[in-house]
């Protein structure tokens, strides 16, 4: 976690984002200076300006703790995800040490898709050491897949896995055990070959034509996959060309073809006629060395195509696309096989340059090259630092939160049970509810504006003191005490409305003070910002990445 405090301050020092926190920080100055604003124009509600700073910093600071606990649900859900799915309480730990520990070491990734994938990478490979000791490079990968595709750092790295699982290539063909040099090797390959096909022939195109190509993928070099990657990538189906592969692999290399096929194969050179042997129904076995380039084709079938078939065809005669086309067609070998080969020797010229593209590819350290020199890497980085650093904070606190929300949840179905049970009884309570609030907002406003206007309920007071203790001279004497008390009683009762009349237009007017002081605020900050475009687009990046918490959304203004 080091490394999102150094990138954070290098840039709070270099991008003047304090700059733009102090102009957002009029989110939480304003409080003060309303409040101040309210104590200036009520003298006396002293007591209600600090309670309403109370309420709407309390309010901040619950909103803040809400995406706290937002950002680190998820991590605690991988590890509840691992909890029912039988994980030991030992492996979870070291599942999420090492999360973090690959979100410090590979920067752009994010901790809880680090566990995320630990939790797909054990269920890969079988075993939790196996996970944690593959998880860095895999990290990695998905953080260079994310910068160029976009895709989830989590499903493009467990999809590579998948591939290179199914392909054969996880283990070390030397050692026959994982081992991460060899996994780094292979990793690189598929960077290359993603960044070589501009995204084209990534984890999901490689996936989908090693699962219908099934051996015939498997028997690829890496020479041979960065070769064909082209034809993956060009076809726009990448288990169509997964399918035609593996046709082709059994006609060609296990001879599972007709007679007419094997003629012609025979007439192009490409196959010896005393290696071959049909059976019963026509069926065609061919000894070992019966085709040309047998192992070739296996492991790298484009170059079998430019090295033998090509040649084949133009010996016979056939030197144009459109004759080598015709020639194809003419095999009576499978459609799907006809279709890679015609596809191939047709683009032969494009597919050459795109392989040598991918070549150049793989021998770049694409993770060191984006982490120095792109500025979408560098954006991206410091975006899942911040998510990290929230994740960190927001964690601990998720099960203290969702605990009292579950309490609350039991709580509303109690009440929900009870009044599906009596209608009748929930209306009645409603009902006093309603009085009872009303009593409530009406004594509020009163007291406020009783605070307010002191002054003047004294002198009402005095007023009406006066009235009452006052004799009339020309009343008769029996009504000259009932006079005083009834003109007392109507005075009290205009007072009261009175009283009420001027609690809803210093509300109001407050209300309407206020809004127009913040209407105020935002437009000089509007004004400030048009002159400043950086300090805009730093204070729309604070808006996107902060979860709301200095709510200024530049796209708005």
């Amino acid at each position: 976690m080091a490394d999102v405090y150094r990138v954070g301050v290098a840039i709070s020092m270099t991008d003047n984002a304090n700059q733009v926190l102090q102009a957002l920080s009029r989110n939480i100055l304003g409080v003060n200076m309303q409040a101040e604003k309210l104590e200036a124009g009520l003298t006396r509600a002293k007591v209600a300006a600090i309670g309403l700073t109370g309420v709407l910093a309390g309010g901040a600071l619950l909103s803040g703790m809400t995406r706290l606990v937002g950002a680190g649900k998820e991590l605690v859900h991988q590890q509840s995800l691992m909890l029912q799915a039988g994980v030991s309480h030992r492996d979870i730990a070291q599942a999420t040490a090492s999360a973090w520990q690959a979100a410090s070491n590979v920067i752009g990734s994010s901790a809880e898709k680090n566990i995320a994938l630990v939790a797909d990478l054990r269920n890969q490979l079988g075993s939790m050491q196996e996970a944690v000791t593959v998880l860095p490079q895999v990290a990695q990968m998905g953080v260079v897949l994310q910068n160029l595709t976009g895709q989830d750092q989590e499903k493009a790295g467990f999809t590579a896995i998948r591939f290179l699982d199914q392909r054969g290539a996880l283990v070390d063909p030397r050692t026959h055990e994982i081992s991460t040099a060899h996994l780094t090797q292979q990793m690189r390959l598929l960077e290359g070959i993603a960044v070589g096909t501009r995204g084209r022939a990534g984890p999901d195109q490689l996936l989908s034509f090693q699962q219908y190509a099934r051996l015939a993928g498997a028997s690829l070099s890496d020479v041979g996959l960065m070769n064909l990657a082209p034809v993956i990538a060009a076809s726009g189906s990448a288990s169509s060309v997964g399918t035609q592969l593996s046709s082709l692999q059994q006609q060609l290399v296990g001879g599972v073809m007709t007679s007419a096929g094997a003629h012609w194969l025979e007439r192009l050179g490409l196959m010896d006629s005393r290696r071959v042997h049909e059976g019963r129904g026509g069926h065609l076995t061919l000894d070992p060395g019966g085709l040309t380039g047998a192992g070739q084709l296996q492991s790298d079938p484009v170059s079998w195509i430019r090295d033998n078939l090509i040649p084949a065809l133009r010996r016979s005669k056939a030197t144009t696309t459109e004759e080598q086309a015709a020639a194809l067609l003419n095999s009576h070998l499978r459609s799907t096989v006809i279709g890679l080969l015609g596809e191939v020797v047709r683009n032969m010229p494009a597919f050459q340059r795109d392989a040598r593209n991918i070549q150049q590819a793989v021998s770049v350290d694409q993770y060191k090259v984006g982490q120095e020199t792109d500025p979408t890497t560098k954006l991206n980085n410091f975006e899942t630092a911040w998510h990290n650093l929230l994740t960190a904070l927001g964690a601990p606190i998720v099960n203290d939160a969702t605990g009292m929300i579950g309490k609350l949840t039991g709580v509303i179905t109690t009440l929900t049970n009870t009044a599906r049970k009596y209608p009748r009884a929930v209306a009645d309570i409603e009902l006093g509810i309603a009085g009872i609030a009303g009593l409530v907002a009406l004594s509020g406003s009163m007291a406020v504006v009783g605070a307010a206007l002191g002054p003047l309920n004294k002198g009402l007071k005095l007023f009406l003191g006066t009235l009452s203790g006052a004799s009339i001279p020309s009343a008769p004497s029996a009504a000259s005490g009932a006079a005083p008390a009834t003109t007392a009683v109507v005075a009290t009762r205009a007072s009261t409305i009175f009283g009420s009349l001027l609690a809803g237009a210093g509300i109001a007017y407050e209300v309407y003070s206020l809004y127009e002081d913040q209407k105020s605020r935002d437009n000089q900050l509007r004004e400030m910002l048009r002159s400043r475009p950086k300090e805009s687009q730093q204070a729309q990046w604070l808006y996107d990445h902060s979860y709301g918490m200095f709510e200024v959304n530049m796209k708005a203004q």
